[in-house]
């Protein structure tokens, strides 16, 4: 869980992950939710074979609106991205190797 503090009510806060295999960024189901408050999410590393070894970031973002509703399909239909796409604002990022 995390707390997310001073984001205006205007902005969605969201998982992404980004692939240091494939170089995407891949959208994570969401958003987590809205504005300031405390959060949790899921990040998904690959699937059940692949991405085992492989490092990952797992970013936690902002977006507007647009971007928002763009975050929404592309994490339904499992599309990434080789840049993130405009109205995205990365706050922060931790790197990770999938073990299992």
């Amino acid at each position: 869980m995390g707390v997310a503090s001073g984001v205006p009510d205007s902005l969605y806060v969201w998982i992404l992950v980004y692939s240091h295999h494939d170089h995407n960024y891949y959208p994570q189901p969401g958003p987590i939710g809205g504005g300031s408050g405390q959060y949790q999410g899921m990040a998904y590393l690959g699937t059940e074979t692949e991405g085992v070894g492989h490092e990952f970031d797992i970013i936690v973002a902002l977006a507007d609106e647009d971007a928002n509703t763009k975050l929404q399909s592309d994490a339904a239909n499992h599309i990434g991205w080789s840049d993130l796409p405009g109205g995205v604002e990365e706050m922060t990022r931790i790197t990770v190797r999938r073990g299992h």
